[in-house]
């Protein structure tokens, strides 16, 4: 049976139990969670609102900043992806200009179990690693709207 997460105090000791790189932000009731190969490498931030019954996860997808001249053909690839995307939460942060893939949880019943904030977090990893490449040569120049011509084919 998995274990029921009631707050973000049990998301910590969750964390810290299960041995899970992390580092809190508890000011933020965030934290920051490593992830390693084949995930993208940079951290999951999982957040834990306090306004809404939400926790947030998201994955920073580009590892450096968008240039301002890309911006505009960055928009159009996530507008297009988002519009397709089975679960859309492709996005761009225009405070530290980078692209991000972001699944907000609903909490049912006063928590969420262990078991789905482990698959929300996979899925977040997931569509994050599926989209970089593509996301990675709109960054780089290529035209936004073609940005599936730039998945990789299977």
């Amino acid at each position: 049976m998995s274990q029921h997460l009631a707050s973000f105090e049990d998301l910590v000791a969750y964390l810290v139990k299960q041995g899970v790189p992390h580092q809190v932000d508890a000011a933020n009731r965030a934290v920051q969670v490593a992830t390693k190969p084949p995930a993208l490498p940079s951290v999951v931030f999982v957040r834990w609102e306090q306004a809404i019954p939400y926790v947030q996860v998201i994955q920073q997808i580009t590892s450096g900043q968008v240039p301002d001249g890309r911006l505009r053909e960055v928009e159009t690839a996530l507008a297009r992806v988002n519009d397709v995307a089975m679960i859309p939460g492709y996005g761009f942060s225009y405070q530290t200009k980078v692209i991000y893939y972001r699944l907000a949880v609903p909490i049912y019943d006063g928590g969420i179990t262990a078991d789905s904030l482990d698959q929300a977090m996979t899925t977040v990893l997931n569509n994050a690693l599926q989209l970089q490449p593509a996301l990675q040569k709109v960054v780089d120049g290529a035209p936004g709207a073609s940005v599936f011509d730039y998945m990789p084919k299977k």
